[in-house]
Protein backbone atom coordinates (compact mmCIF):
# COMPACT_ATOMS: atom_id res chain seq x y z
CA UNK A 1 0.00 0.00 0.00
CA UNK A 2 1.43 3.33 -1.05
CA UNK A 3 0.24 7.24 -1.15
CA UNK A 4 0.99 10.23 0.06
CA UNK A 5 1.51 11.35 3.86
CA UNK A 6 -1.78 12.31 5.47
CA UNK A 7 -3.53 9.77 3.41
CA UNK A 8 -4.26 7.15 6.04
CA UNK A 9 -2.11 4.43 5.38
CA UNK A 10 -1.41 3.77 8.79
CA UNK A 11 -5.22 4.45 9.89
CA UNK A 12 -5.79 2.01 7.32
CA UNK A 13 -3.53 -0.38 9.21
CA UNK A 14 -5.18 0.44 12.28
CA UNK A 15 -8.22 0.17 11.27
CA UNK A 16 -7.38 -3.69 9.83
CA UNK A 17 -5.86 -4.02 13.09
CA UNK A 18 -9.01 -3.45 15.21
CA UNK A 19 -10.83 -5.77 12.84
CA UNK A 20 -8.54 -8.58 13.81
CA UNK A 21 -7.82 -7.82 17.50
CA UNK A 22 -11.20 -6.18 18.20
CA UNK A 23 -8.71 -3.45 19.79
CA UNK A 24 -6.78 -0.57 19.30
CA UNK A 25 -3.12 -0.63 19.05
CA UNK A 26 -3.16 2.70 20.54
CA UNK A 27 -5.21 5.76 20.02
CA UNK A 28 -8.61 4.97 18.62
CA UNK A 29 -10.32 6.54 15.27
CA UNK A 30 -12.17 9.29 16.18
CA UNK A 31 -15.18 9.48 13.09
CA UNK A 32 -15.62 13.33 13.24
CA UNK A 33 -19.10 14.44 14.04
CA UNK A 34 -21.06 14.52 10.95
CA UNK A 35 -20.56 10.84 10.85
CA UNK A 36 -20.04 9.93 14.41
CA UNK A 37 -23.62 8.22 14.60
CA UNK A 38 -23.18 6.69 11.55
CA UNK A 39 -19.80 5.34 11.65
CA UNK A 40 -18.66 1.82 11.11
CA UNK A 41 -16.04 -0.78 10.44
CA UNK A 42 -16.51 -3.86 8.52
CA UNK A 43 -13.66 -6.96 7.54
CA UNK A 44 -14.29 -10.10 6.15
CA UNK A 45 -11.16 -12.43 6.47
CA UNK A 46 -10.40 -16.67 6.51
CA UNK A 47 -10.97 -17.49 10.57
CA UNK A 48 -10.69 -20.88 12.57
CA UNK A 49 -13.63 -21.61 10.98
CA UNK A 50 -13.86 -20.74 7.08
CA UNK A 51 -14.89 -16.88 6.13
CA UNK A 52 -14.97 -14.81 9.00
CA UNK A 53 -17.25 -11.47 8.94
CA UNK A 54 -16.67 -8.75 11.84
CA UNK A 55 -18.65 -5.45 12.28
CA UNK A 56 -18.10 -2.48 14.76
CA UNK A 57 -19.72 1.20 15.27
CA UNK A 58 -19.08 4.19 16.97
CA UNK A 59 -20.96 5.08 19.62
CA UNK A 60 -20.65 8.95 20.11
CA UNK A 61 -21.89 8.68 23.78
CA UNK A 62 -19.63 6.29 25.64
CA UNK A 63 -17.24 7.22 22.92
CA UNK A 64 -15.96 3.64 22.24
CA UNK A 65 -16.02 1.57 19.64
CA UNK A 66 -18.82 -1.65 19.91
CA UNK A 67 -17.80 -4.53 18.25
CA UNK A 68 -21.35 -6.99 17.72
CA UNK A 69 -22.68 -9.47 19.77
CA UNK A 70 -21.15 -13.26 19.72
CA UNK A 71 -17.72 -15.01 19.79
CA UNK A 72 -14.74 -12.84 17.78
CA UNK A 73 -13.60 -15.13 15.15
CA UNK A 74 -9.89 -15.76 15.29
CA UNK A 75 -7.79 -15.15 12.42
CA UNK A 76 -5.03 -16.52 13.42
CA UNK A 77 -1.26 -14.70 15.21
CA UNK A 78 -1.32 -11.45 13.91
CA UNK A 79 2.01 -9.22 14.40
CA UNK A 80 2.00 -5.33 13.85
CA UNK A 81 5.17 -3.41 13.43
CA UNK A 82 4.50 0.32 13.75
CA UNK A 83 5.94 2.82 12.31
CA UNK A 84 7.61 4.18 15.43
CA UNK A 85 9.56 1.10 16.05
CA UNK A 86 6.84 -0.24 18.61
CA UNK A 87 5.56 -3.91 18.08
CA UNK A 88 1.96 -4.93 18.95
CA UNK A 89 1.06 -9.20 19.05
CA UNK A 90 -2.57 -10.61 19.12
CA UNK A 91 -2.62 -14.41 20.11
CA UNK A 92 -5.35 -16.14 19.47
CA UNK A 93 -4.11 -18.48 22.49
CA UNK A 94 -3.15 -16.07 24.96
CA UNK A 95 -4.62 -12.99 24.70
CA UNK A 96 -8.76 -13.59 25.44
CA UNK A 97 -10.21 -11.17 28.38
CA UNK A 98 -14.06 -11.54 29.45
CA UNK A 99 -16.50 -8.52 28.55
CA UNK A 100 -19.94 -7.32 28.69
CA UNK A 101 -22.42 -6.20 26.07
CA UNK A 102 -24.67 -3.11 25.91
CA UNK A 103 -27.35 -4.03 23.88
CA UNK A 104 -25.75 -6.25 21.14
CA UNK A 105 -22.58 -4.32 21.03
CA UNK A 106 -19.63 -5.34 23.36
CA UNK A 107 -18.95 -2.54 25.61
CA UNK A 108 -15.05 -3.19 25.56
CA UNK A 109 -12.75 -4.82 23.39
CA UNK A 110 -13.29 -9.15 23.57
CA UNK A 111 -9.45 -9.29 22.57
CA UNK A 112 -6.65 -7.75 24.04
CA UNK A 113 -3.20 -7.69 23.23
CA UNK A 114 0.09 -7.16 23.53
CA UNK A 115 1.85 -3.80 22.88
CA UNK A 116 5.31 -2.84 22.83
CA UNK A 117 7.49 0.53 22.94
CA UNK A 118 11.02 -0.10 22.90
CA UNK A 119 11.56 0.11 26.54
CA UNK A 120 9.01 -2.91 27.32
CA UNK A 121 9.79 -4.95 23.94
CA UNK A 122 13.73 -4.94 24.54
CA UNK A 123 13.20 -4.39 28.75
CA UNK A 124 10.53 -6.69 29.24
CA UNK A 125 6.59 -5.94 29.52
CA UNK A 126 4.44 -6.83 32.65
CA UNK A 127 0.61 -6.75 32.90
CA UNK A 128 -1.21 -4.35 35.75
CA UNK A 129 -1.15 -7.00 38.14
CA UNK A 130 3.16 -7.43 37.53
CA UNK A 131 3.01 -10.60 35.79
CA UNK A 132 5.58 -10.99 33.67
CA UNK A 133 4.00 -11.15 30.41
CA UNK A 134 7.39 -10.65 27.83
CA UNK A 135 11.15 -10.78 29.44
CA UNK A 136 12.50 -8.67 26.98
CA UNK A 137 14.95 -8.65 24.18
CA UNK A 138 17.63 -8.21 26.29
CA UNK A 139 16.96 -10.30 29.17
CA UNK A 140 15.58 -13.41 26.42
CA UNK A 141 18.59 -13.12 24.39
CA UNK A 142 21.06 -13.80 26.96
CA UNK A 143 19.22 -16.11 28.37
CA UNK A 144 18.61 -18.12 25.33
CA UNK A 145 22.61 -17.84 24.05
CA UNK A 146 23.87 -19.02 27.90
CA UNK A 147 21.33 -22.27 27.78
CA UNK A 148 22.06 -22.99 24.05
CA UNK A 149 18.42 -23.45 24.33
CA UNK A 150 17.13 -23.42 20.41
CA UNK A 151 15.23 -20.45 20.29
CA UNK A 152 18.96 -19.04 20.00
CA UNK A 153 19.45 -21.11 17.19
CA UNK A 154 16.55 -19.80 15.76
CA UNK A 155 16.89 -16.14 16.08
CA UNK A 156 20.62 -16.66 14.97
CA UNK A 157 19.24 -18.07 11.73
CA UNK A 158 16.51 -15.49 11.38
CA UNK A 159 19.54 -12.36 12.23
CA UNK A 160 21.07 -13.79 9.19
CA UNK A 161 18.21 -14.20 6.68
CA UNK A 162 17.56 -10.65 7.39
CA UNK A 163 20.82 -9.15 7.24
CA UNK A 164 21.50 -6.99 4.19
CA UNK A 165 23.21 -9.18 1.88
CA UNK A 166 26.74 -7.76 2.22
CA UNK A 167 27.32 -8.77 5.86
CA UNK A 168 25.26 -10.93 8.56
CA UNK A 169 24.58 -9.82 11.54
CA UNK A 170 25.99 -12.57 14.03
CA UNK A 171 25.62 -12.38 17.83
CA UNK A 172 28.83 -11.81 19.60
CA UNK A 173 29.45 -12.87 23.44
CA UNK A 174 27.20 -11.34 26.15
CA UNK A 175 28.84 -8.01 28.06
CA UNK A 176 28.59 -5.66 30.73
CA UNK A 177 28.10 -2.27 29.84
CA UNK A 178 27.48 -0.13 32.33
CA UNK A 179 28.78 0.27 36.08
CA UNK A 180 25.17 0.92 36.92
CA UNK A 181 23.25 -1.72 35.35
CA UNK A 182 24.31 -5.07 36.41
CA UNK A 183 22.87 -6.55 33.16
CA UNK A 184 24.92 -8.29 30.85
CA UNK A 185 24.14 -6.83 27.34
CA UNK A 186 23.39 -9.03 23.93
CA UNK A 187 26.60 -8.19 21.14
CA UNK A 188 26.98 -8.16 17.50
CA UNK A 189 29.78 -8.99 15.59
CA UNK A 190 30.09 -6.40 13.16
CA UNK A 191 32.88 -5.56 10.30
CA UNK A 192 34.39 -2.57 12.90
CA UNK A 193 34.44 -4.67 16.07
CA UNK A 194 31.74 -6.63 18.59
CA UNK A 195 29.15 -3.99 19.83
CA UNK A 196 26.35 -4.23 22.50
CA UNK A 197 22.99 -4.51 20.49
CA UNK A 198 22.50 -1.31 22.79
CA UNK A 199 25.40 1.07 20.80
CA UNK A 200 24.28 -0.15 17.10
CA UNK A 201 22.44 1.77 14.03
CA UNK A 202 18.79 2.71 14.51
CA UNK A 203 18.29 0.32 11.13
CA UNK A 204 20.46 -2.63 13.05
CA UNK A 205 18.06 -2.48 15.94
CA UNK A 206 14.99 -1.99 14.26
CA UNK A 207 16.20 -5.55 12.36
CA UNK A 208 16.84 -6.80 15.73
CA UNK A 209 13.84 -5.98 17.74
CA UNK A 210 12.07 -7.79 14.41
CA UNK A 211 13.89 -10.86 14.53
CA UNK A 212 13.23 -11.14 18.47
CA UNK A 213 9.63 -10.20 18.28
CA UNK A 214 9.38 -12.74 15.26
CA UNK A 215 11.06 -16.21 17.27
CA UNK A 216 9.36 -14.75 20.59
CA UNK A 217 5.71 -14.65 19.68
CA UNK A 218 5.92 -18.14 18.00
CA UNK A 219 7.78 -19.72 20.38
CA UNK A 220 5.01 -17.87 23.24
CA UNK A 221 2.57 -19.32 20.57
CA UNK A 222 3.32 -23.20 20.76
CA UNK A 223 4.03 -22.69 24.20
CA UNK A 224 0.37 -21.69 24.95
CA UNK A 225 -0.65 -24.53 22.44
CA UNK A 226 1.12 -27.28 24.98
CA UNK A 227 -0.63 -25.97 28.34
CA UNK A 228 -3.90 -25.14 27.07
CA UNK A 229 -4.69 -28.95 24.96
CA UNK A 230 -5.17 -26.75 21.60
CA UNK A 231 -3.39 -27.25 18.52
CA UNK A 232 -1.14 -24.29 17.27
CA UNK A 233 -2.65 -21.88 14.72
CA UNK A 234 -1.81 -22.36 10.40
CA UNK A 235 -2.54 -18.45 9.73
CA UNK A 236 -0.26 -15.75 10.60
CA UNK A 237 -1.07 -12.08 9.60
CA UNK A 238 1.55 -9.02 9.68
CA UNK A 239 0.97 -5.59 9.22
CA UNK A 240 4.05 -3.32 8.73
CA UNK A 241 3.35 -0.06 8.56
CA UNK A 242 6.77 1.87 6.72
CA UNK A 243 8.86 -1.28 6.08
CA UNK A 244 11.91 0.85 4.88
CA UNK A 245 12.11 2.51 8.13
CA UNK A 246 16.22 3.69 8.83
CA UNK A 247 17.13 1.16 6.46
CA UNK A 248 19.71 1.62 3.62
CA UNK A 249 18.24 1.11 0.40
CA UNK A 250 20.55 -2.04 0.03
CA UNK A 251 18.44 -3.47 3.02
CA UNK A 252 15.35 -2.24 1.24
CA UNK A 253 15.42 -4.12 -1.50
CA UNK A 254 16.06 -7.61 0.57
CA UNK A 255 14.17 -7.28 3.41
CA UNK A 256 10.81 -8.01 2.10
CA UNK A 257 11.08 -11.14 0.49
CA UNK A 258 13.60 -12.64 3.40
CA UNK A 259 10.67 -11.94 6.22
CA UNK A 260 7.95 -13.72 4.54
CA UNK A 261 11.00 -16.54 4.43
CA UNK A 262 11.52 -15.98 7.56
CA UNK A 263 7.79 -16.18 8.93
CA UNK A 264 7.03 -18.82 6.80
CA UNK A 265 9.80 -21.21 8.42
CA UNK A 266 9.25 -19.75 11.76
CA UNK A 267 5.51 -20.96 11.78
CA UNK A 268 4.88 -23.58 8.97
CA UNK A 269 1.54 -21.89 8.69
CA UNK A 270 -0.46 -22.74 4.97
CA UNK A 271 -1.38 -18.93 5.30
CA UNK A 272 1.20 -16.11 5.77
CA UNK A 273 -0.15 -12.93 4.70
CA UNK A 274 1.84 -9.29 5.01
CA UNK A 275 0.05 -6.25 4.82
CA UNK A 276 2.74 -3.31 4.80
CA UNK A 277 2.44 0.40 3.90
CA UNK A 278 5.44 2.14 2.36
CA UNK A 279 6.93 4.89 0.30
CA UNK A 280 9.96 2.82 -1.10
CA UNK A 281 9.76 2.25 -4.53
CA UNK A 282 13.11 0.07 -3.89
CA UNK A 283 11.03 -2.59 -1.81
CA UNK A 284 8.15 -2.34 -4.03
CA UNK A 285 11.06 -3.32 -7.06
CA UNK A 286 12.38 -6.18 -4.84
CA UNK A 287 9.12 -8.77 -4.71
CA UNK A 288 8.44 -8.60 -8.18
CA UNK A 289 9.41 -11.73 -8.92
CA UNK A 290 7.62 -13.24 -6.33
CA UNK A 291 4.37 -11.90 -6.37
CA UNK A 292 1.30 -13.43 -7.52
CA UNK A 293 -1.77 -11.64 -9.20
CA UNK A 294 -4.16 -14.39 -8.49
CA UNK A 295 -3.35 -14.00 -4.61
CA UNK A 296 -1.62 -10.56 -4.04
CA UNK A 297 -2.59 -7.19 -4.27
CA UNK A 298 -1.00 -3.63 -4.42
CA UNK A 299 -2.80 -0.87 -3.62
CA UNK A 300 -2.57 3.65 -3.54
CA UNK A 301 -4.08 6.20 -1.95
CA UNK A 302 -4.91 8.79 -3.99
CA UNK A 303 -6.74 12.51 -2.99
CA UNK A 304 -9.40 13.03 -5.44
CA UNK A 305 -10.42 16.60 -5.78
CA UNK A 306 -14.07 17.55 -7.38
CA UNK A 307 -16.82 20.49 -7.25
CA UNK A 308 -14.56 21.57 -3.96
CA UNK A 309 -14.21 18.59 -1.94
CA UNK A 310 -11.44 16.31 -1.85
CA UNK A 311 -11.56 12.67 -0.95
CA UNK A 312 -9.30 9.75 -0.71
CA UNK A 313 -9.85 6.58 -2.70
CA UNK A 314 -8.29 3.48 -2.10
CA UNK A 315 -7.45 2.48 -5.77
CA UNK A 316 -5.80 -1.03 -7.05
CA UNK A 317 -2.77 -1.29 -9.06
CA UNK A 318 -2.40 -3.66 -11.28
CA UNK A 319 0.88 -6.17 -10.49
CA UNK A 320 3.42 -6.44 -13.22
CA UNK A 321 7.36 -5.87 -13.12
CA UNK A 322 8.01 -2.14 -14.22
CA UNK A 323 11.49 -2.31 -13.70
CA UNK A 324 14.16 0.28 -12.64
CA UNK A 325 13.24 2.31 -9.76
CA UNK A 326 12.58 5.12 -11.78
CA UNK A 327 10.21 3.70 -13.29
CA UNK A 328 8.38 2.96 -9.95
CA UNK A 329 8.81 6.13 -8.99
CA UNK A 330 7.17 7.66 -12.25
CA UNK A 331 4.03 4.94 -11.90
CA UNK A 332 0.27 5.34 -10.24
CA UNK A 333 1.78 4.18 -6.78
CA UNK A 334 4.59 7.60 -6.34
CA UNK A 335 3.27 9.85 -9.28
CA UNK A 336 6.20 11.81 -9.54
CA UNK A 337 6.95 13.71 -12.54
CA UNK A 338 10.51 13.19 -12.38
CA UNK A 339 13.09 11.35 -10.56
CA UNK A 340 15.77 14.93 -10.87
CA UNK A 341 16.16 17.16 -8.17
CA UNK A 342 13.16 19.99 -8.56
CA UNK A 343 15.74 22.70 -10.37
CA UNK A 344 16.51 19.97 -12.84
CA UNK A 345 12.87 19.01 -13.40
CA UNK A 346 11.83 22.80 -13.78
CA UNK A 347 15.26 23.55 -15.92
CA UNK A 348 14.24 20.66 -18.08
CA UNK A 349 10.94 21.31 -18.94
CA UNK A 350 12.01 24.90 -19.43
CA UNK A 351 14.50 22.78 -22.45
CA UNK A 352 11.79 20.68 -23.79
CA UNK A 353 9.69 24.05 -24.20
CA UNK A 354 12.69 25.40 -26.43
CA UNK A 355 12.78 22.28 -28.26
CA UNK A 356 9.36 22.67 -29.35
CA UNK A 357 9.92 26.05 -31.15
CA UNK A 358 10.35 26.50 -34.56
CA UNK A 359 12.58 29.42 -33.98
CA UNK A 360 13.85 29.90 -29.93
CA UNK A 361 15.48 33.25 -28.96
CA UNK A 362 18.84 32.49 -28.55
CA UNK A 363 18.86 34.61 -25.44
CA UNK A 364 16.74 32.21 -23.92
CA UNK A 365 18.30 29.79 -24.91
CA UNK A 366 21.40 31.00 -23.37
CA UNK A 367 19.75 31.61 -20.05
CA UNK A 368 18.19 27.64 -19.77
CA UNK A 369 21.58 26.33 -21.03
CA UNK A 370 22.92 27.80 -17.46
CA UNK A 371 20.35 26.39 -15.73
CA UNK A 372 21.44 23.26 -17.54
CA UNK A 373 24.40 23.60 -16.31
CA UNK A 374 24.06 24.31 -12.42
CA UNK A 375 21.34 21.53 -12.24
CA UNK A 376 22.73 18.42 -14.20
CA UNK A 377 25.80 16.66 -14.79
CA UNK A 378 28.49 17.57 -17.54
CA UNK A 379 28.17 13.34 -18.40
CA UNK A 380 24.59 13.72 -18.43
CA UNK A 381 23.17 11.56 -21.75
CA UNK A 382 20.81 14.96 -22.08
CA UNK A 383 23.71 17.14 -23.14
CA UNK A 384 24.02 15.14 -26.55
CA UNK A 385 19.82 15.78 -27.46
CA UNK A 386 20.04 19.14 -26.40
CA UNK A 387 23.86 19.95 -28.75
CA UNK A 388 20.94 18.66 -31.90
CA UNK A 389 18.31 21.18 -30.22
CA UNK A 390 20.46 24.24 -30.01
CA UNK A 391 23.30 23.57 -32.51
CA UNK A 392 20.85 25.66 -35.29
CA UNK A 393 20.42 28.14 -32.76
CA UNK A 394 24.13 28.92 -32.23
CA UNK A 395 24.87 28.95 -35.49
Amino acid sequence: MTGDNGLGKSFLLEALWWALTRGWRSEMAIPNRAHASTASIKATFDGKVGVARTTGRFDPKSQRWLAARGQPPKPGLVIYAAADGGFSVWDPLRNHAGSRYVSDFLEVPFQTSLVFDRAALWDGLRSPDKAVLCRGLVEDWVAWQRDEDERFKELTEVLALLSDGTEKLRPGKPRRVLVGDARSFPTLRLPYGTEPVTHVSAGVQRIISLAYLLVWSWHEHREAARLTGEQTTSSVIFLFDEIEAHLHPRWQRSLLPSLLEVVKALSGADGVQLIGATHSPLLCASVETIVEERRDRLFTLDLVRRDGTADVVLKQVPWGPIGEVDAWLRSDLFDLTSTRSIEAEHALQSAAEIARQKKPDPEHVAAVTARLEQAISSTDPFWARWELVTSGVRR
